[in-house]
């Protein structure tokens, strides 16, 4: 689809009160001295298709000003756009009125017959989209976008691009799972991260189990000879005095003993895993808490250069609008021989004038770009420090909603004290009872002897009670082993992990070329580099438009236009779509790349009015 502007017609638009333009198939130089009008046909002729002023504004001044600076009231604005789509005449128009209570209305009209604002937004919309139309119709608009876009749209210009072999089975399970390349590397990566998480835990499990292990640390194989040798006393002595009731004693003392032995040894090792899990829960809660204070002093740092860069943002655009509403003032001084103080003659003062204004435009060109550049490049910063706070402030959430489900677990703020024995049980009861009986019986024993009896029982059940702690031990311990062999396990994984993450990186670097080569082919100036390394060196996705190795913002601004004009002319081709390219400040331009479309150039003159010349091949 080609379009080109037949003709504009601009009634009470801005700075112009009535005009009419006719502008040749090649495209037409509009010309004048600042502030005559010029940017104004390309802000009348964007109002009329999209309802925004050249620079994508929708809020700005339609109506003109008068002397005073304030809207003339009471104007109608229109701007009447007859174009020509693959050599059909075709008429839009766009009218905005005042009413009584103030406000305006907007009425459109296409071929000479009324449309709403949905239907007139409709037939634009299907010559094109405005995004493609803005591309196709300024140098300057797609390398404005942001590099994902630019790359979206690059990436669209290519049907198909060779693949290495090895690399199409990881394409295409990317493109099963629904993810680009980068993404499934950062995957490997997160599974990587999340196993040396699982061997950091397990570590940390092991430093507890280690910890209680050396607390509960005892010969235990001592302590067993001493507990049989004790019993053997025990069994000797009862012997000696052959007693029915005191064998009977100590066979029921023996049962209770080891009924309360059993329930000891339960409780114990419920108490023992609880503060376990007690010990291991205050650990990940210190780590957590650790990881969130800092998460939390990154954020604040960014916030703080955030703050400075949107200072700089304001300064710049301070800056911008005070270089571009300057003028250019003669003083009598300027037109005498400095060597002599004659006046010069009026020749010589219209030569001097014209050497002046010439020098104050091409500076005031030079500094606006500068400021411009300046400006992206700080967006480019707060879009990027924006981006670093909001994964930041996501970190915080997660690492916040670990530690309160940490601190929720009622384990983690339970008090731990040594476990004792509850109420007895049923048997334990019956076998107190009998105790009791038989020792009534039995008061007769020599005290002494009893005193024996007692102390050797004593021991014994002091020696059970530590012997309860060799099952806690034994537990730990196969805990460890289990906790090890995981981390084998693990390392082993992210072995694997790092060797998959090693082969997919250089397969889709190599590709990479590939693609580059493909997208740089199709055009005569620009080059994109679609990668940058990274200090690890991964490569990751970025869209940089350069020209002879220069990035696109360290151009100057002629060779920003013409490389411009070179992306739109690709762009245009292979979209099938063609219009009128606006081009400002094209008295900085020796040459302009030609396009095979309509050009039109706004050039800063002498001329206080308005002047259009059509170009002609």
């Amino acid at each position: 689809m080609k379009i080109t502007i037949s003709k504009i017609e601009i009634a009470n638009f801005k700075g112009i009160e009535n005009a009419e333009f006719s502008i040749s198939e090649n495209g037409c130089i509009i010309s004048g001295a600042n502030g005559t009008g010029k940017t104004t046909v390309a802000d009348a002729y964007f109002w009329c298709l999209f309802g925004t002023n050249f620079a994508q504004t929708t809020k700005f001044q339609v109506a003109r000003l008068d002397k005073d600076g304030n809207p003339i009231k009471g104007e109608t604005h229109s701007v009447t756009l007859t174009v020509s789509i693959d050599g059909k005449e075709r008429k839009f128009v766009r009218r905005m009125k005042e009413t009584k209570q103030g406000g305006s209305t907007t009425e459109f009209e296409v071929d000479g017959y009324k449309k709403s604002l949905k239907e007139y937004n409709e037939i634009v919309k299907n010559l094109c989209s405005e995004t493609t139309f803005r591309i196709v119709s300024s140098p300057s608009y797609f390398t404005s976008l942001k590099w994902n876009e630019q790359r979206e749209v690059l990436l669209s210009l290519i049907e198909s691009v060779y693949i290495l072999p090895e690399f199409r089975s990881i394409l295409e399970k990317c493109n099963a799972d629904g993810v680009s390349v980068a993404e499934y590397i950062k995957k490997l990566r997160d599974d990587k991260k999340r196993y040396q998480a699982e061997i950091d835990s397990n570590n940390a499990q092991i430093v507890v189990l280690q910890k209680q292990n050396a607390e509960f640390s005892a010969d235990f194989d001592l302590i067993e000879r001493e507990k049989q040798e004790a019993e053997n006393k025990l069994a000797d002595f009862l012997v000696c005095y052959d007693l029915s009731l005191e064998k009977e004693l100590a066979i029921a003392e023996t049962d209770l003993l080891k009924e309360q032995q059993s329930r000891q040894q339960e409780i114990n090792q419920s108490f023992y895993q609880a503060r376990s899990e007690h010990d291991q829960l205050k650990v990940q809660h210190e780590v957590l808490s650790s990881n969130l204070r800092a998460e939390r002093a990154k954020s604040d740092d960014l916030r703080v250069l955030g703050e400075t860069l949107a200072t700089e943002r304001e300064a710049l655009v301070k800056k911008f609008y005070e270089e571009q509403g300057k003028t250019i003032s003669f003083q009598e001084s300027d037109f005498r021989c400095p060597t002599c103080n004659r006046p010069f003659s009026p020749a010589e003062i219209e030569e001097r004038q014209s050497e002046m204004r010439s020098t104050f435009n091409s500076n005031k060109v030079k500094n606006l770009m500068k400021i411009k550049k300046e400006g992206h490049s700080v967006r480019q910063s707060i879009d990027k420090n924006e981006q670093l706070i909001k994964e930041s402030q996501s970190k915080q959430e997660e690492l916040a909603a670990e530690i309160l489900r940490i601190e929720s677990n009622p384990l983690y703020s339970k008090e731990f004290t040594e476990p004792t024995l509850a109420e007895p049980s049923e048997k334990e009861k019956t076998l107190a009872i009998k105790i009791d009986e038989l020792k009534k019986k039995i008061q007769s024993v020599d005290n002494s002897s009893k005193t024996t009896i007692e102390q050797l029982k004593q021991k014994i059940s002091e020696l059970n009670q530590k012997l309860g702690l060799k099952a806690v031990v034994e537990k730990n311990s196969k805990q460890i082993t289990s906790s090890e062999a995981q981390i084998k396990e693990l390392n082993s994984q992210i072995l694997q992990l790092e060797s998959e993450i090693d082969k997919v990186s250089d397969l889709n670097r190599n590709n990479i070329y590939a693609l580059e080569e493909e997208i740089n082919s199709r055009f005569k100036m620009a080059r994109f580099k679609l990668f940058s390394n990274l200090v690890n060196g991964d490569q990751v996705e970025t869209c940089i438009a350069t020209y002879n190795g220069v990035p696109f913002n360290d151009l100057n601004y002629a060779a920003q236009v013409n490389v411009g004009l070179d992306i739109v002319r690709t762009i245009s081709s292979a979209k099938g779509v063609s219009a009128p390219i606006f081009i400002d400040f094209a008295e900085s331009l020796n040459s302009v790349v030609d396009t095979n479309t309509q050009q039109i150039l706004l050039k800063v003159t002498e001329e206080q009015t308005l002047h259009i010349s059509n170009i002609k091949k």
